[in-house]
Formats: C-alpha cells, structure tokens, sequence
C-alpha cells in the first residue's frame, strides 16, 4: 500500500480532513497526521519516522505555507531522506509562491487546485496509482449537481419517492446527531459518518428496495459506494458554498435515483409471508 506524507499549514486543516479521507477511501495509507505534533517544541523522531517511511510527500501550498516554518523542515528532511521519492505540490492559492516553504520546490510540476480541484485530484490519485471515485465512475450516469432542484412542473414521477427518502435520511441524521440538516456540514469526517449511517443496519434506505439500472439486479448499496457517492455530493456543494448538510443529502438521493430503480418495500407482503400458513395452523389444532 502506498504511504503518503501531508504537509500543511494548520491554517489550511479545512482542506486537508477532506484530502485525508479522500486518501484514505482509495487505499493510500496516511499514517502520520502532522497537526497532531504542532504543539511540539522540536523536530521530533517521530516526524523524521514517518517521512522515511512514506513513499511521496504530498505539500499542500497556500497564502499560509510561507508562515510555516514545520513544512519547510518536513520537506528539507524528507528529500534529505529520500532524493528519489516523488514530491507532489498540491497548490490551492493561484498567487501562493512555493519556493517560500522550500528553495526549488517550485521547479517541481505542481497541480493547481485553483483552476480545477477535481482534475487536481484526480491527477495526485493517478501519480499515487489510483483511479478518482472508481464506484462513481463506473455509474456512467451524468452529474446532474448543476442542474435547478427545483422538480419541473410536468414532471412528478419522482417526487414522491425522493420526498420519502429525504425525509427519513434528514430525520435518522437528525437523531444520530442532534443537529438540522441546514446546519453546515463543514468536515470531512461527518461526511463519512454520513455514509456510515446510511449503511449500517438501522439505514433509513432499508425502507426501500434497489434495483441496479445497469445490471437490473436487487442489490443494497454498500458502504464504499455511499462513501464515494456522499463525497462527491459534500465536496461539489463545498465549492459552491452551500454548507447545509440538506444540500449533500439532496445530491446524495439525486445519484442514487440515477444509480438504481427504488421501491418502497411492500411490507404487507413481508408480514403475509413471515406468517404461519393457514393450512399448518388447522393441522396443529
């Protein structure tokens, strides 16, 4: 598994709890989180441990990096380390100069987060032998995030069954976290607790039943899908400054009623057949 090495200015966290668990869901092991020795007074082993280790060095790049003294000693030590692993500069501010943190850095090819976050990332999770949301990608369904929510007029067909899952998500997410779904759903990390309630065995989707369009099989979508699906939702709506977490759960019931056919689950039918047959009732009497 590949091991990866971030380093950031704390100032930039916000970016960098997304670019973690963005890691983390394909596969690349982070196994040192810098922000968690910030209070150290010294470069400590422990760093120098875990930039040995690391196979690439992935310096996120901002107005605030210049400010960091710990990102110009992690990358110094880490090319001291390892003069033949890759460097990747992750830049997110477009006037941000990267020869600031470290002389040279800048020759370095550098994605630019500023111009397109999505080809950015895709192009580290290529250098980093991985493919961008795989799940999603094999859907072959277009992105419908830009289109208006609103439902148009002459089309209702799915109203009702989008109303009822958003109803039982905002409802089961309201319960699990005592928060509304217009509170700002700001971290990377509830994002994937998102995905986790909507996969666990008290998932408000157990009220209904899928059907994969592609393969016309009943499926239930598991965990990695609804991972990659609710990423993809949070972050587009991130870049668009919409917080709320009712925007991501929106987007999230929008790809799945483009992934699958749903159907509420006829529960009489369940009940009619998890009773005793007539017959065997009169044979025990």
């Amino acid at each position: 598994m590949t091991r990866v090495f971030v380093s950031y200015s704390s100032e930039d966290s916000y970016f960098v709890d997304f670019l973690i668990e963005l890691l983390k869901f394909h596969h690349i092991d982070v196994p040192f989180d810098p922000s968690a020795l910030r209070a150290g007074t010294s470069f400590t082993t422990a760093i120098e441990q875990a930039l040995t280790s690391c196979d690439c060095l992935v310096v996120v790049v901002s107005h605030h990096s210049s400010r960091s003294r710990w990102m110009t000693r992690e990358v110094s030590t880490f090319t001291a380390i390892n003069p033949d692993r890759a460097v990747i500069p992750l830049v997110l501010d477009a006037d941000a100069d990267t020869n600031e943190i470290y002389e040279g850095l800048g020759l370095i090819q550098h994605l630019r987060c500023y111009e397109s976050l999505l080809e950015s990332l895709r192009e580290l999770l290529r250098q980093l032998g991985q493919t961008l949301f795989p799940v999603t990608e094999r859907r072959g369904v277009a992105d419908r995030r830009s289109e208006d929510r609103r439902v148009p007029l002459g089309d209702r067909r799915k109203t009702s069954i989008e109303e009822r899952l958003r109803s039982g998500i905002s409802k089961a997410y309201h319960q699990i976290t005592g928060k509304g779904d217009l509170e700002p759903l700001s971290r990377a990390s509830e994002v994937g607790y998102l995905a986790r309630l909507l996969a666990d065995d008290n998932s408000p989707l157990l009220s209904f039943d899928f059907v994969d369009r592609r393969s016309g099989q009943q499926v239930r979508p598991d965990f990695a899908t609804l991972e990659a699906i609710a990423f993809t939702a949070w972050w587009s709506n991130v870049r668009k400054r919409l917080t709320g977490a009712a925007y991501t759960i929106d987007d999230i019931i929008r790809d799945l009623m483009d992934t699958y056919v749903i159907a509420p689950k006829d529960r009489r039918a369940e009940e009619r057949r998890s009773e005793t047959p007539r017959r065997h009732k009169n044979a025990d009497a």
